[in-house]
């Protein structure tokens, strides 16, 4: 049971050779066994039904040749088949000699000279030879050739060539060697061309099959055993003495078969193969416009869940970046804070603290990392997690900072990540003290400073000098330096990021900072709370339904 399996696996893996295989056999049998039928053949084909079926064989022969030149020819610009284009100039080539083949047959009246059967045979070997030649080096050319000829040429060419055949046979026959002579029959010379045409056809016949095993395209194997067919077509007429005789008819019989077999492949690749493919094409657009509802629901509920989960992730980002502003400001008799917070997007890039530090000073940051969202909120994480205000450097006793050492420290931890070299951000600190009542702080790139308002409605920028922090410290020279100035009770400071007075409007207008500082004179005797929800109030008013492009940043600082 095994070994039938085995068999049967193998039957189907080479049905192809088994078939070629068995169209050898058929025609060696046919052609070795021939003569068997000759008498009565002889007795059903007379000289006039012969003429009549020959005539007909020939010209649909003819009509088939001619049919798969024009099929490659005005198939070419899409098919590209460069191939089928050759093979199909070479049938027309053979089409027009073998119409004189023919008209020049015995029985037929006389054309342009007088018809004697090596004039009709010689027609023929011509034809056959330029066909051998011809099949063999189209299975040498590839599909795809890229030619500057005009394709009017291919057409061109073999009517000018038959012509060149035309005359010579017609009209100068001893030019060429006779190929079969009456009472004796084929000549040596015929037989051998013959042969050299068996042999052209078995050639490319090996070069299509071996075309089939590199590309398994059935065409290939087909067109190869369309060859072979026309080999023993070949063959047939090295045997045949009388040109009536059975041996010439099945010459011609399979002659035709191989030129159908041709049509029907160059017909099938290049017309009735892209029909397939484009039924398929539409069944398969059918099926997805069909579909496409259900495909669009599944998609939109796919993005709908991501988009879910993209913004729980940024919900969740947003609760640790808020989770490490103040919960609460510090309020003391000396000193009380009030701040306000709006981040561009669900996180934001801004960053400030109040810390205190010891029971005379308090600590003050704020910044403004570049760009915003999430890549920004990360970088804000850093800065919270890097900071440091205080030293060790005895165990157990800790020392306050100076606001340009904390930066400096920032800096240096900054530089040892793999941040890119185009991210930096920009921060104010310092240090106030409740009993003196001064300020001590450093910049590092502030882009905005801090307003102080006098007790006189008189605004005024704080001093600020620095570099950012970034990765081009080979520019940072000098470092970063304490400035320390002294307030004054009933003073408040406005700490801001740029966001505030870089905020647009419907307009194209920015908030500004002389709009800020008309608010803060106008509220100068105010207290802290009243000032920032002013500020808030005349933020929100200006802006109405704009999008923030940037976060916006502030607190004051009042001192008493």
């Amino acid at each position: 049971m095994k070994i039938l399996l085995r068999l049967r696996d193998f039957y189907k893996k080479n049905t192809p050779y088994f078939m070629l295989f068995v169209l050898i056999v058929f025609l060696a049998l046919s052609l070795r066994d021939g003569h068997i039928f000759q008498n009565g053949f002889s007795k059903i084909m007379n000289a006039v039904t012969y003429l009549i079926w020959h005539n007909t064989i020939e010209i649909a022969s003819i009509i088939i040749a001619i049919a798969v030149f024009f099929i490659s020819y005005y198939t070419y610009e899409m098919s590209k088949n460069f191939r089928a284009l050759f093979m199909g100039c070479i049938l027309l080539l053979m089409a027009f000699i073998d119409y004189f083949h023919v008209l020049s047959f015995k029985g037929m009246p006389d054309f342009l000279s007088f018809n004697v059967t090596n004039k009709a045979t010689t027609y023929w070997v011509i034809a056959r030879l330029i066909g051998g030649i011809g099949f063999f080096v189209a299975g040498l050319l590839p599909i795809k050739v890229k030619f500057k000829v005009r394709k009017i040429y291919f057409f061109i060419v073999p009517l000018f060539i038959s012509i060149a055949v035309l005359i010579p046979v017609s009209f100068f026959p001893k030019v060429i060697p006779p190929m079969f002579i009456d009472g004796t029959g084929l000549t040596e010379a015929k037989k051998l061309i013959e042969y050299v045409i068996i042999f052209l056809n078995l050639g490319a016949a090996f070069l299509f099959l071996r075309i089939y095993l590199k590309t398994k395209e059935i065409y290939n194997f087909v067109l190869a055993c369309a060859l072979i067919i026309g080999a023993f077509s070949e063959l047939a007429f090295t045997f045949y003495e009388d040109i009536y005789d059975i041996y010439n008819y099945l010459g011609h019989i399979y002659k035709f078969i191989m030129y159908f077999i041709i049509f029907r492949v160059i017909f099938i690749r290049s017309i009735r193969q892209p029909f397939y493919e484009l039924r398929e094409a539409r069944d398969q657009i059918k099926n997805y416009a069909d579909n496409q509802d259900l495909i669009v629901e599944q998609r939109t509920h796919q993005i709908n869940e991501k988009n879910k989960k993209l913004l729980e992730d940024l919900e969740y980002a947003r609760g640790i970046q808020m989770s490490m502003m103040p919960q609460s400001l510090p309020k003391l008799k000396r000193v009380t804070f009030e701040a306000g917070y709006f981040p561009a997007e669900m996180v934001g890039g801004d960053f400030y603290n109040i810390v205190r530090l010891d029971y005379n000073k308090i600590g003050i940051y704020i910044g403004d990392v570049s760009g915003h969202g999430v890549s920004a909120a990360m970088l804000t994480v850093f800065v919270n997690q890097s900071i440091k205000m205080t030293s060790e450097d005895t165990p157990g006793i800790f020392e306050i900072m100076k606001p340009s050492e904390v930066l400096k420290e920032l800096n240096l931890s900054y530089n040892k990540t793999n941040f890119k070299e185009d991210i930096y951000l920009v921060m104010f600190y310092g240090i106030y003290d409740l009993e003196t009542m001064e300020f001590t702080y450093a910049s590092a790139g502030m882009n905005v400073s801090p307003m102080v308002i006098e007790l006189s409605g008189e605004v005024f920028d704080m001093d600020i000098k620095g570099f950012p922090i970034c990765k081009l410290q080979e520019y940072n020279s000098e470092g970063y330096k304490d400035t320390i100035v002294r307030f004054k009770s009933g003073e408040k400071i406005l700490f801001y990021t740029d966001g505030l007075v870089d905020g647009e409007n419907e307009g194209k207008h920015v908030f500004s900072e002389t709009r800020l500082k008309n608010i803060l004179k106008r509220n100068a005797t105010m207290n802290a709370i009243e000032i920032t929800n002013s500020i808030t109030s005349e933020v929100k008013k200006f802006i109405e339904k704009k999008e923030l492009h940037d976060d916006i940043t502030y607190f004051i600082m009042e001192v008493k």
